[in-house]
This record gives C-alpha cells, structure tokens and sequence, in this order.
C-alpha cells in the first residue's frame, strides 16, 4: 500500500482542519486559578505561567496570581519560568464546571523538574515518562553548547558522540549510533544525510536551539524504525505556535572558545500582534584549526585541515488562533569544514529546508488533540579534493506526521497518527560508493495509556512498510514489513517512580547497507553492501527509577536488548588502492545476532537549600557492554565506562560548577581495532545573570580538559587521526529582551 504518495494531500487537509475547527467542545469547561510565589514567600512578579497540553500563556501580576479560564474537564501540567526567581512544573485536576486552585513555589535550585514532549504523543513530567530522558533547557546550553550536536551532548549520561571532525560529529546512545539515532527537529527528521556516513555532518545549528530532549532506548513507536538506539529533538521556535503576548521580544549571543580560536553568534527575533506570529534567526560560527592535548604527534598540538565554518538563517510566520494555530518556515543551513581525516579533502554542504506545522490544542468532537507536521529538505554537499569536487551527495526528503489524542474513554487515554517520508539519495562523481536509491514508506502507530492514579499501564504498536529501489538494475529492490510493540508499567507517587518497558522494534537496512560499493574518500574506507541484508529486529527491557524530591534526586536506568540479524560495519583488514594511490580500509555491511546491555545514573545530593543559595554534589554514570555473539566479537567501536564528580553552587545571580570528568580506558575491541587509554578531564565554570529592567544579561566563562590531557575517542574510527580537544576556554555572554 504506497500511502506514501499522498503526502503533501494528507497534511494539507489537516493543516485547514486545523485553522477551521475552533475549538468546539462541551460546555461544561472549568477554570485554573493559582499563584506563584518564592521560597521566602514573596510574589514571583512577571513569571511566565504556561498551560502545556493547551499552549497557553499567562503572567504571574503583582500578587504572584494567574488565571486560565474555559479550559476543559482533565489534567494538566503548569511550568512557570522566571530568568530572576527559577523554574518549577505542578499538576492540576480540572473538573467539569469548577475552578481548580493551585499554589505553587519557585526556587533557583541547581536542578529542577521538566516537561517531557519527545517521549510519548503528548507533554508529560519527567516522573510520568517510562523511559529515559535528558532535557537541556535554555540555561544549560548557554553553557554546554558546542559547533555540533554530537560534542554538544557527548557528556551527557548515556550519549557519546562520533567525532570524525570538529565540523561533524553526530550522537551515539548506548554504543548505537548511524541510523539507529533519529535526529529531529520539533518532531521532524533534520533532512541531512549524517546517518550516511560519519563525515557528514547534522544540518542543526545547537548555539540557537531553545531546547534539546534526548530519549534513549527504542523509540521506534513514535519515529521509526531507525530510532530503535534513540532519539535527539532539537526544539526551537521556528514556527510560532503561542501567543506571548509581545509584539518584538528575542535574544542574542556571541561566544569565543581558545582551543580553535572559535568565534560565533546568533540572534532570534520574534513575535506577535494579535492572531499574527513571527520569527526570525540567523546565526553564524568561524574556527580554525583545532588544538589538542599536549604531547601529540601534531605540530604546535594543532590538527591541520580541522577548520569549519557555518551559517544559518531562518524565517517562520504563523496564525494563532485561540484554541489552533498553523504555520510555515524556511530555513537555509551551509557549512564547509575540513576532514582532519584528509589532509586535501574538505566538504562544502549546503541545504535548504521548509516546515509546516499545525495544530489544535483543545477538544473537539472526540477528540482532545491534533497535531500535524510536514517538513522537506534539499540537501548537497561537495567532497573537495584539493578544491575540486570529487564526488557530490544529493539527497531530498519530505516527511509527514500527523497525530490524534482522543479524549478520556474510562481508564483509557492515547493517540494514534500516521507518519509518511520520501527519500531521494544520490552520489555523483568518480567515488560515488552508493548508485541513486529511493526509499519510501509510511506507518501507522498508536499509543495508549491504562489507568488514572499512581500505577499506569503504556502499550503502543507502530505498523510500518518501506521500499527501496536502485537505479542499478543488477541490484535487488527491496520491500520490509516492520512491526514494532511495547509494553510498559510506570509508579509514581509524589517524590519516587519506577518505570519497566519490555519494547520488540524492528529496523530497516538503509539504502546504503543494502547498495553501497564504492570508496569513499572523507572516510578512507572502501565499503560494500550486501542488497540481501534482512529486517534487523530486537527484544529490550528497560528499567528506570527515579526521586523527584528530597536531599538526593536523580535517575538511574538499567537496560539489556538481543539484536537478531544485527548490521553493522565490519572491518575486513584489507586494503583497497584508488587510481590516485589513496589506501583505502574495505568496510563490508554484515549481520549478525549481538546483545548490549548496560545503564546510565544520573544522582544529586543536596548540600544546601537556603534560597536563593544552592550546592548540590553531582554524580554522573554510564556503561554499555556489547557482543556480537555469533562470532564471540565485541561490537566495534564502543564507549567505555565513564563517570562524572561534580560541585554546582546556584546563587541568585552569580553560579558556578567543577568537576572531575573520568573514560577508563577501552580494552574490549572489534578485529584490526586497538585498545583505548583512559582520560581524565578537569571541568569549570562560572556564570552570572544581570536582570535591567526586561532584559536578561548572561555571562559565562568555561574550562573544558584544563590539564591539557591528550585523550581519545574510543567510538571514533579516527581517533587516532582526530583526538579529542585539549584546553579549552569558552566565554560567552547572552541578552534576552
């Protein structure tokens, strides 16, 4: 069935329902009213007060108070932020006809509650989410932002990150990376080709990202097949969907960092008047080549060819209605980098995208939610050798989803949606390791959620059908079938929830492990496909537990999950020899059964609570193991176990962190790979914010690896040829108006 094909149809349709439908639900609706105050008790002026589930906005007044009137019969989370007196997420029961109260208090603590929108069809609390999940919020990536998305997270529990170049570098979740990884944007795939190949780096710009939510473990129910290792959601504001109730508001930043003499910025400008919404950012990053540890090979420790520079600019306008809302953006994102790999290669990207989004956020006729999305990308990038284009990758993309959350039916509460995406690829050139393919395919899933007091049942189930077809007519065209299922059990009572999800999920070769047989010179590797690969399929279970209050909060998740016909890329330890003489290691995609298993701890201990003065005592773990248990191999290129030790102090306008940041060292490796050493890295930083009047001023100064340890990535093929940065010095400053 190629429902593929009505695409752009589909969402179109839903995208009017969505500006035509206003809203009609029963008379019976009640209201919110609540205050906000701080740990001393006064009024937490001007915070914003937002009603999730409805994307509705109101200002805590004078007296710390707000109110939301006409909101329907259920249940509903309230995040209130203020840049001067913290954050802080309740829950609220509304009843048919009545006012609900709610009195919540706001802190400046070093850690805080989040609301969770990548983990399940619709928004929940990070105690209401089964699996596990890490949230960066604005503030944390004022600090944490990097060049790439991969450097951006790679020191979050659980995630590492590929690292080919300073200029590409995509996550890797519990030793899965490629295309087990889906990256997004508000939902969407980012359209690039990064899960082609390591050298291809992810078209997202982290310096002007609102928000990045990564969800590890299979979500293949919400996003396909190849998220079965996970999901990274950049969230941004693009495309309006709220009113904020101001007419121009925005922010911008500029940052330098010292290990490749870094230089970036970016501004976002946006808006609304009335039922019109707009949006504007442009952001810009230069660096040179990059520094690392001391004692390298390299001359001044510096890696020659590892400069990048990017831009990106994007402009979106929306209709926002009271209880709907629909609108588009544009966006145009290039970069051009080195290799560090190849000293005489570099590659010049270019794509260009547009988004549609749509939704209405309030209950009609039977049901409580629409939500639609519909994004394309054009994408190309140049291979340069020696300035000349060698070969060109192409690769256009649409993508739809469109979801439906029916109201309460008894103990009973869910969605269902379908999701469609094209995908046309092509390599042109003398090295093009893969012949143009086309993938299509289309899904339907439904996730439902069993019972209304502290223990709930989760059960989702995604139906899911792909083609793939190459112009190379000696190659097979191939079509799968993918079901993936899960079933979960969640408690949760006011300061404790564990969580246990068992999850079957079924992935779909790629186009290039089916096809590939080329060499590929940004990645010195000849590879070779196998057009006979089958459906990868695997059995996890997942166990999460976590404290939400308390002197000591945190998260720790233990997992194991059996691939059956697991593809990976293995090493054949010979050599390929090009016409131009570059040496080239033959890659071949092959299968087998592995296992992996493992766990991440994420655990703070409250040393003070005295508002506006915080000190927590951070811990930080994860360990994967991995095994190809067919030939009794280790999976090739794992991250060892790592964990962090840190001191975060929170004062009212002045913090700062340190920590001791530890990789043991790599023994367990693949055929024709080597062992890793361990590092050790030394970590600091220190912020203040200055509030004038309506603008926020944020100063950051950061060390990364202050002891200049030379140190490698055991997850990266070139580790060798790219190390990990030495020293660096990161400051940045920040204004929101």
């Amino acid at each position: 069935m190629r429902f593929y094909h009505a695409i752009p149809r589909i969402c179109v349709c839903a995208v009017v329902a969505a500006i035509l439908v206003k809203g009609v639900y029963a008379a019976g609706t009640g209201g919110i009213t609540g205050t906000v105050k701080t740990h001393d008790g006064d009024p937490a002026v001007g915070a914003d007060v937002a009603l999730v589930q409805l994307s509705r906005h109101a200002s805590a007044d004078a007296a710390g108070a707000f109110h939301f009137d006409a909101v329907p019969p259920g249940k509903y989370l309230i995040e209130i932020v203020s840049p001067r007196f913290g954050s802080v997420v309740g829950q609220v029961m509304v009843k048919e006809g009545q006012d609900a109260t709610v009195a919540l208090e706001i802190d400046l603590a070093v850690h805080h509650e989040d609301v969770v929108v990548s983990a399940s069809v619709s928004p929940q609390s990070l105690a209401d989410v089964a699996t596990s999940v890490s949230v960066l919020d604005q503030r944390e990536l004022n600090t944490k932002a990097a060049v790439t998305i991969g450097e951006t997270l790679a020191q979050e529990p659980g995630v590492s990150e590929t690292q080919y170049a300073p200029g590409a570098s995509r996550p890797v979740i519990r030793g899965l990376g490629g295309d087990r990884i889906r990256v997004l944007q508000d939902a969407i795939g980012v359209g690039d080709a990064s899960n082609v190949s390591t050298d291809h780096a992810v078209t997202v710009d982290p310096y002007s990202s609102d928000r990045i939510e990564v969800v590890r473990g299979a979500a293949t129910l919400l996003y396909g097949s190849n998220a079965v290792g996970g999901v990274v959601n950049i969230l941004d504001r693009r495309i309006p969907d709220y009113r904020t109730g101001k007419a121009v508001s925005g922010n911008v930043s500029a940052r330098y960092g010292s290990a490749n003499d870094l230089g970036s910025g970016a501004m976002n400008v946006g808006g609304d008047t009335g039922a019109f919404g707009w949006d504007a950012e442009y952001s810009k990053t230069n660096a040179g080549d990059i520094t690392v540890g001391s004692g390298s090979s390299f001359p001044d420790n510096s890696i020659p060819n590892s400069d990048v520079e990017s831009q990106n600019w994007s402009v979106g306008a929306s209709w926002l209605g009271e209880t709907s809302f629909a609108g588009a953006a544009y966006d145009e994102f290039e970069t051009n980098y080195g290799s560090a790999v190849e000293s005489n290669v570099r590659i010049d990207m270019h794509q260009k995208r547009w988004d549609v989004r749509g939704g209405i956020n309030e209950p009609f006729g039977v049901f409580r939610v629409l939500k639609v999305r519909l994004g394309g990308a054009d994408y190309e990038h140049d291979e340069l050798e020696s300035g000349v284009v060698g070969t060109s990758f192409l690769n256009k993309s649409i993508e739809a989803r469109v979801e439906l959350g029916h109201k309460q039916a008894g103990p009973w509460n869910g969605s269902f949606g379908m999701h469609l995406w094209h995908r046309d690829f092509q390599a042109i050139g003398e090295e093009a390791f893969v012949q143009p393919t086309t993938t299509a395919a289309g899904a339907l899933f439904a996730f439902e959620e069993l019972g209304t007091g502290p223990t709930k049942g989760q059960f989702g189930l995604r139906l899911e059908q792909q083609d793939l077809t190459s112009v190379d007519p000696t190659l097979t065209d191939r079509s799968f079938s993918a079901p993936s299922g899960s079933a979960g059990i969640l408690w949760n009572n006011a300061s404790y929830a564990v969580a246990s999800t068992l999850s079957y999920s079924s992935r779909v070769p790629t186009a290039e492990e089916l096809y590939a047989n080329g060499p590929h010179i940004a990645t010195a590797a000849f590879e070779i496909g196998d057009d006979q690969l089958g459906l990868e399929t695997s059995l996890g279970l997942e166990v999460v537990m976590r404290k939400t209050s308390g002197i000591v909060e945190g998260q720790i998740s233990v997992f194991g999950t059996k691939f059956d016909n697991y593809i990976y890329e293995r090493d054949t330890g010979t050599t390929f020899t090009t016409d131009a003489g570059d040496v080239l290691t033959v890659i071949q995609f092959s299968a087998g059964n592995a296992t992996f298993y493992g766990g991440e701890a994420h655990v703070d201990f409250e040393l003070l609570h005295a508002d506006p003065n915080h000190l927590d005592l951070e811990v930080r773990a994860d360990y994967v193991h991995s095994e190809l248990t067919n030939v009794n191999e280790p999976v090739p290129l794992q991250p060892p176990l790592r964990g962090t030790l840190g001191l975060k102090y929170q004062g009212r306008a002045f913090w700062a962190s340190a920590e001791a940041f530890h990789a043991w060292d790599q023994n367990r490796f693949a055929p024709f790979d080597a062992a890793t050493p361990a590092y050790t890295w030394f970590n600091a930083a220190v912020g203040y914010r200055l509030i004038a009047g309506r603008t926020v001023h944020d100063f950051i100064l950061r060390g990364r690896n202050l002891t200049d340890e030379l140190s490698y990535n055991s997850v990266s093929r070139f580790r060798n040829d790219v190390p990990l940065p030495g020293r660096d010095v990161t400051l940045s400053y920040r204004l929101d108006f």
